[in-house]
């Protein structure tokens, strides 16, 4: 399709974007589908680059932008912003004729002067949080780098944390709280955010950076979680009242204390402990 074509065809500000859940690290999978999708639609007379920089926004909800009118701009001596329309119009075109049996969903939206952003939905977030334990197992992060090694400080907050969440599960377990299949997301609360946020943060970056920092990572983790549980209580009246959330919280604790330990084990070549 040419752009002259594309540039005539009528450009919504935002649209949704499907995305395979493949990969445990969302912005690499998206990353390689808007690669696929770019370089199978013959959109561009130019030669796509090897990787679309896509960055994470720091901050919640959670936005990666993407950066490719601007990598491609000189070369086809057009202004960013042109540019990112005519890949914007092409990428609605695309999606429009893709199946709906994609599991991760983002909205797609054109950012002055050029930037493309795709937010992650928070059911797309309750799917992935479901599916991260089956997959953590099977997964071989290629960026972990465990020459980086923790001090004592560091290695007493990983320590610290993993145990208790081991314990808040415990607990959980104990009440009859761990119920975690088919849970909605209903974590509003901006410690919450703040906590998956940090998850995926780990995840990405562990994925897609081949000097990862796991010490640096997994402290952030940490500071999360203890923000999270300074500011979201799971026993007692929430419990009573209003279960779900306690349940949605303690799966979120087990996504946390998983993440925790694998790296935790990638990084010291021993287990965390799981009380103190």
């Amino acid at each position: 399709m040419s752009s002259d074509r594309l540039n005539h065809l009528p450009l919504s500000q935002f649209f949704p974007f499907r995305v395979s859940l493949k990969s445990l690290s969302p912005q690499k999978q998206l990353q390689q589908q808007l690669l696929a999708l770019l370089t199978a639609a013959s959109v561009l007379n130019v030669s796509l680059p090897k990787a679309i920089s896509l960055t994470r926004l720091p901050q919640t909800p959670i936005i990666y932008r993407c950066a490719i009118a601007f990598q491609l701009s000189s070369q086809l001596a057009i202004v960013p912003m042109a540019l990112a329309e005519i890949i914007f119009s092409s990428l609605v075109m695309i999606q429009a004729s893709q199946d709906n049996s994609a599991e991760l969903s983002f909205t797609a939206h054109l950012i002055v002067p050029g930037w493309i952003d795709f937010q992650l939905s928070d059911r797309s977030l309750a799917i992935w949080l479901q599916w991260f334990p089956q997959q953590l197992a099977n997964q071989n992060f290629l960026a972990f780098n465990s020459k980086k090694s923790a001090n004592f400080e560091q290695l007493w907050l990983l320590q610290h944390t993993h145990a208790r969440c081991c314990s808040l599960l415990r607990l959980g377990q104990q009440e009859n709280l761990i119920k975690f299949k088919d849970i909605e997301l209903r974590l509003i609360n901006p410690a919450e955010r703040s906590l998956i946020s940090q998850l995926l943060m780990c995840v990405d970056c562990l994925e897609n950076s081949q000097a990862a920092n796991w010490v640096k990572l997994a402290s952030n983790l940490c500071q999360a979680f203890w923000y999270f549980e300074k500011n979201c209580r799971i026993f007692g009246e929430v419990a009573q009242r209003t279960p779900e959330i306690s349940q949605a919280r303690l799966g979120l604790l087990a996504v946390v204390q998983m993440l925790l330990k694998w790296m935790y084990v990638k990084g010291t070549k021993s287990l965390p402990p799981v009380q103190l």
